[in-house]
């Protein structure tokens, strides 16, 4: 129990063994702690991946058309349509094939102006439903002149909503409005989860910090019962004090909040560049770029000397201050005790 002690290492496999020890009685604990953690930590992962389809697919829909002819095999502009997947799977009315906006996010907009130019991509938007679901054809024999059908599906130019009444256009996105109560049904299942696992992961893992801290606290209290008097005489009671009490509620904090917060970085890191790669694989390139340079500066922060004068400063704070409070702490109550003033 020396306050000289050099500590300049990070991470020293000897002591996580050490300490490992004190978990064995609640591997079990542990083992739950962990699953409600992972748990928590997909229903995190999982919540901006529904609002973002919730918005794409049920809010901000909108659609483009294309000539069929343009993406026919034989066509001088079939190369151009080439990176959108089953492009003749879409959906057809007349002579126009029917594509999400955010499909024609790898052609540039000069290729873009062009093809408007030449008649090939329509420049409005539209608004697609599918007839073999919802009855709409009442509608659609009021207001003929706004709507394009085909035997499956029926579209309407988005300038031209605004046309329609309220109780129209609540109709003709009723898909939408119930893809949006289904996205909510959905968002709240995740945050009621994410909520009661992350409370049990908090509690599974304070309760073992308790007991860990209560087993080190008590073989301590055994080890100092045991040591010399000669030596309990050569130390300051502030020292042995601090290491006794602070010492292992830092390892407390280290089993109830480090290590998990540790444990959940780094799956949401994982899950997040997994879930990006999913979506957009030029923007996790973009996000896989900036690790290298954050791993190097962390790496040049946590040089030994830094570590070193952590432990220094801390080793000064516990001689120049806890030492007196405690020994001044002992003289009050020892007077108080004697009646000596």
């Amino acid at each position: 129990m020396s306050d000289t002690e050099q500590i300049i290492k990070g991470y020293d496999p000897e002591i996580v063994r050490k300490l490992s020890r004190y978990l064995r009685p609640y591997l079990a604990v542990v083992l739950l702690a962990v699953s409600a953690l992972l748990l928590a930590t997909v229903a995190e992962l999982l919540t901006p991946v529904v609002l973002q389809r919730t918005i794409d697919r049920s809010i901000i829909v909108s659609y483009r058309r294309v000539r069929a002819r343009a993406v026919a095999a034989k066509s001088p502009d079939a190369a151009i349509f080439r990176t959108i997947e089953s492009i003749e799977r879409r959906p057809v009315i007349g002579e126009w094939i029917y594509l999400r906006g955010k499909e024609l996010k790898n052609i540039d907009q000069a290729t873009q102006a062009d093809l408007v130019d030449r008649g090939v991509l329509d420049s409005a938007r539209w608004y697609l439903f599918d007839l073999t679901i919802d009855d709409f054809r009442p509608l659609l024999a009021q207001r003929a002149d706004l709507f394009e059908t085909s035997d499956s599906f029926g579209a309407v130019r988005i300038s031209d909503m605004r046309l329609l009444g309220k109780s129209e256009r609540r109709t003709l996105r009723s898909g939408d409005i119930e893809g949006v109560s289904r996205g909510a049904r959905v968002l709240l299942a995740l945050l009621a989860g994410m909520l009661v696992f992350s409370f049990l992961q908090v509690y599974l893992m304070a309760y073992v910090g308790q007991g860990v801290m209560k087993s080190l606290r008590l073989q301590l209290f055994s080890h100092v019962l045991g040591l010399k008097l000669a030596y309990l005489q050569r130390r300051p009671v502030g020292g042995l004090v601090t290491r006794i009490s602070n010492d292992v509620e830092t390892l407390n904090e280290l089993f109830a909040n480090v290590a998990t917060a540790l444990l959940k970085d780094v799956c949401l890191i994982v899950g997040v560049v997994v879930t990006i790669v999913l979506l957009d694989a030029r923007l996790a390139a973009m996000t896989i770029m900036t690790v290298p340079p954050i791993v190097i500066a962390t790496a040049l922060f946590r040089v030994p000397f830094i570590l070193q004068v952590l432990h220094d400063v801390r080793n000064a704070k516990g001689d120049n201050f806890w030492t007196p409070m405690a020994k001044t702490i002992r003289g009050v109550s020892e007077e108080t005790t004697t009646g000596v003033h």
